[in-house]
C-alpha cells in the first residue's frame, strides 16, 4: 500500500470514497474505512455545485480532502506499551 494514501479520502477500485487508515500511529497494522453519510454529502455537494466554475470546485474538495486527512492524522492514537 502507498504510504501517500494513508488517511487520504478517495475512491478505491470499487469506486467506493474512503481512506486507509492505520490502528496506531507508525503501525504496520491499516485498515480500509468507508467514507461516513456525512462526508458523502459533503463530496456530493462539492462536486455539484453550480454556482462556482470546475476548476474552483475543485480547489475546494481538495482543501475539504486536506482538512479530513489533517484531522484523521491527529486522531490516531499512539502505540500502547504495556509493562509487565
Amino acid at each position: 500500500m502507498n504510504k501517500n494514501l494513508l488517511y487520504l479520502l478517495h475512491k478505491n477500485d470499487k469506486e467506493e470514497w474512503g481512506m486507509w487508515k492505520e490502528y496506531y500511529k507508525g503501525g504496520t497494522a491499516i485498515y480500509w474505512q468507508v467514507a461516513t453519510k456525512e462526508q458523502l454529502d459533503l463530496i456530493n455537494w462539492y462536486l455539484n455545485r453550480t454556482d462556482i466554475r470546475q476548476n474552483k470546485r475543485q480547489k475546494c474538495l481538495d482543501e475539504y480532502i486536506k482538512n479530513i486527512k489533517k484531522a484523521a492524522e491527529g486522531s490516531t492514537p499512539p502505540p500502547m506499551h504495556i509493562k509487565l
